[in-house]
């Protein structure tokens, strides 16, 4: 039972991926957000990064694994917020210049390479964090935190098993 319910609620948080999309595809957003807009598709992709790991992760771990464990089941509430946070973040260093693409000089480019790593920031939120981190203690000599480091391996053993 405890399955269909996680299915369901990511499923829906999908749901209201898409719609938050058409919404802004449709250039129906908020005259405030409008000015916004690329940090908003931005958090957008981050949050469907994090919503193929999650979705992967119940089918890998119920049907392939047939581990299925409870204990995960906040993981899966929670993560998809979080990668909703990491796919703004990514739009955020990117327009401070912290973090660099190599994309074409056409601005439509560079939107779509702004996607393309709030994507994976999302998808890789563990991996992402530890770039921040890099990033901080590079730029301003911030040490890495002892949650991070604790949460990377909880995080690898997890998807060296899934």
């Amino acid at each position: 039972m405890a399955l269909i319910v996680v299915t369901v609620y990511l499923l829906g948080f999908l749901g209201l991926l898409v719609f938050g999309g058409i919404v802004g595809l449709t250039h129906n957003l908020p005259v405030w957000l409008n000015t916004y807009h690329i940090a908003y598709f931005c958090t957008l992709s981050g949050g469907l990064g994090g919503l193929t790991y999650c979705l992967r992760s119940v089918y890998f771990h119920k049907s392939v694994r047939k581990d299925w464990d409870r204990d995960w089941h906040v993981w899966y509430v929670i993560r998809p917020f979080q990668s909703l946070i990491m796919g703004l973040l990514a739009f955020i260093f990117l327009s401070a210049g912290l973090m660099v693409l190599n994309a074409d000089s056409k601005p439509e480019s560079a939107h779509w390479g702004y996607l393309a790593l709030s994507f994976v920031a999302g998808l890789k939120v563990e991996m992402f964090l530890d770039k921040i981190e890099e990033i901080s203690k590079t730029v301003w000599g911030i040490a890495h935190s002892r949650l991070l480091e604790d949460s990377k391996k909880i995080e690898k053993r997890r998807d060296r098993n899934g």
